[in-house]
């Protein structure tokens, strides 16, 4: 089933990449560069996911996390996957404990990406 999915990484060819291989299963994408914006664009367009990556100029992903995760219901249910280049203990368990759902290291596999969308939508219902 079709979703809208945010999509928030500073770097250009990451977000594109991303959004293309999600437009390619039949999602809508919105995206974002930077962690204020992606905030602007999670109220303005009420996404059903968000892919974020944590390392973000203004905000960094963790404290978009945190903030979505503090806003009233249904905002604060929606799935959140972060995506980093700190593959630690602590960044994941940082990243869970900021309210993501998913903790995924880059560089990712797409196929994995993918499975866990589908996932998490389907359990979001």
């Amino acid at each position: 089933m079709p979703a809208r999915i945010l999509v928030v990484d500073d770097e250009d060819i990451a977000r594109v990449t991303i959004s293309d291989l999600l437009t390619r299963d039949g999602h809508e994408v919105v995206q974002a560069s930077d962690g204020r914006r992606a905030l602007e664009m999670f109220i303005a367009h009420k996404p059903d996911l968000v892919i974020l990556d944590v390392m973000l100029p203004e905000l960094d992903g963790y404290e978009v996390c945190e903030q979505i995760r503090s806003m009233p219901e249904p905002y604060c249910k929606v799935p959140i996957i972060l995506l980093s280049g700190i593959n630690t203990i602590l960044g994941r368990r940082t990243g869970l404990e900021a309210g993501a759902d998913v903790y995924l290291a880059k560089p990712f596999d797409p196929k994995e990406l993918r499975l866990r969308v589908r996932s998490l939508l389907k359990e979001a219902g």
